[in-house]
């Protein structure tokens, strides 16, 4: 199967001109078990094992993670240079790999020592607490940038100040990483850091502080690098955006989603994991409620242009925090996930302890979920439809993403064309004010869809959708006993 020209899940109504008897149901992950998949096993993690991204290697048919690993011991880095933050603690990347997404092991690199010893860490030194993120490019023209890491990072550069910043680091097989340093005389390209301005002799990002925290993916239609990084309203963290055409050069940051009055008071956007599902980018958002309870838990924004969001599910918590005495039971933040085996691999890094604690025990948990599963029209026995905005048709097929174990899902297509002259006006009813289906394309004519689907075919008993290119149309959908998570057509 092709990819899709154009799918669209319901997390809006802009494609929906009207709507009868269906409901909207907002669905969350399942935990994939009550213990975590990754834990704080090694003396250089101490007491934590953070924030991570994952992807599903197919060549190597493994699940790859890299993941934020907390070593106590403040002497065995380097000195940086910066000013003592007074934080007695250093972070590093860790790597961990698994055959079935469950199991992980920590393969000794030989990249990193700790006291002597080898360990699984690929990058060492920076000491912000601060998520990272990697991505794999499999079809770059570089070999050598196969893999890219970005990292809240600290470098000094001998005689002239401080820096802290993102730093890029770039591996033809992820283990390897190559970084650059800052050269204010060379300027290398690439540099390896964020937009920043200098205060006195030391450089920090505009809008935020060494606090930053950056969820970056790569966007196919803009063909563009985004970061969703961290920003502020002047009073609350909130959601930031920058792009980039090579990882590299950044814009500067934009205000894109904050808190509102709706909110509790000192509400917060902690931090953001973006990807895109259809026509629309996901924002995973780890929410911040300091003056409630000081736990962490995840809302889902989303966004047709990567700017304007909404909140899905009408602000629900999308993953809590665990009960009293879990691993997760005071903090909880969801990676970008990983589709594999048809369904999203979510996992999640969750403490014991909250925000307000001195010291936090973290882990890492896995959850699945449905792809496009985030909201569902649903009918009961009682039949109910739904009909898109006027749109040409220039595709060859239309699948649907449904369950209807006990029920049934037909579509049929409508005439979209002018009539006497005129575009027939939009309207917001039903029945009666539509014309009939096309010849060969009502719903008598479609083949009743059934079952468990995520990319069912639509299919017409004595015509092909293929012959309706170049025509003006819309689709309307029946549903019966069932519920449609998103359709697509290529």
């Amino acid at each position: 199967m092709r990819t899709p020209d154009r799918k669209e899940l319901f997390l809006d109504d802009r494609e929906i001109e009207a709507l009868d008897n269906l409901t909207r149901t907002f669905h969350k992950p399942v935990p994939s078990g009550d213990e975590p998949v990754l834990i704080p096993d090694r003396p250089w993690e101490s007491l934590n094992v953070g924030p991570a991204t994952v992807i599903y290697d197919p060549a190597g048919c493994r699940f790859r993670m890299w993941y934020q690993t907390h070593y106590t011991a403040a002497d065995d880095v380097p000195e940086t240079g910066i000013p003592p933050s007074g934080l007695p603690f250093r972070y590093g990347v860790g790597y961990a790999e698994s055959e079935d997404g469950l199991h992980f092991t920590k393969p000794l690199l030989g990249k990193v020592a700790y006291r002597g010893q080898d360990t699984n860490m690929a990058v060492r030194g920076y000491s912000s607490p601060s998520p990272q993120t990697c991505l794999l490019d499999p079809d770059t023209p570089d070999p050598r940038r196969r893999y890219r890491l970005w990292v809240w990072d600290e470098a000094h550069h001998p005689g002239c100040h401080a820096l802290i910043g993102m730093s890029h680091y770039a591996s033809a097989d992820g283990f390897d990483w190559q970084g650059l340093e800052w050269d204010d005389n060379a300027n290398p390209d690439p540099q390896p850091f964020c937009y920043v301005k200098t205060v006195g002799n030391y450089r920090y990002p505009y809008s935020i502080g060494p606090n930053e925290t950056n969820g970056i993916y790569w966007d196919e239609p803009s063909r563009r690098y985004v970061n969703y990084c961290r920003a502020s309203n002047g009073s609350v963290r909130c959601i930031g955006r920058m792009e980039s055409p090579d990882g590299i050069h950044w814009t500067q940051p934009e205000l894109v989603a904050m808190p509102d009055l709706q909110d509790p008071f000192l509400f917060q956007f902690y931090w953001a994991r973006p990807y895109r599902a259809g026509e629309f980018v996901i924002l995973y958002v780890t929410t911040y409620a300091p003056a409630q309870s000081h736990q962490l838990q995840v809302q889902v924004l989303a966004s047709r242009d990567g700017r304007h969001f909404t909140r899905v599910g009408d602000r629900q918590t999308w993953i809590a925090p665990g009960e009293p005495g879990s691993w997760n039971a005071g903090m909880v933040s969801a990676t970008a996930p990983v589709l594999h085996d048809d369904r999203l691999w979510i996992y999640a890094s969750g403490t014991a302890e909250t925000h307000a604690a001195d010291q936090t025990h973290g882990a890492i948990g896995l959850y699945h979920f449905r792809p496009d599963g985030y909201v569902s029209l649903d009918a009961t026995d009682t039949e109910g439809s739904f009909t898109t905005r006027r749109m040409v048709w220039e595709h060859d097929e239309l699948r649907l993403n449904f369950e209807a174990p006990q029920g049934e899902v037909r579509v049929e297509v409508l005439p979209g064309e002018a009539v006497g002259g005129q575009l027939r006006a939009p309207t917001t009813t039903f029945g009666d004010h539509y014309p009939p289906g096309l010849p060969g394309f009502t719903r008598e004519d479609c083949v009743p869809l059934t079952g468990d689907h995520l990319s069912a075919p639509v299919r017409f008993e004595r015509a092909k959708l293929s012959d309706l290119r170049g025509r003006y149309v819309q689709l309307r959908f029946w549903l019966r006993d069932a519920r449609l998570f998103s359709w697509a057509v290529s």
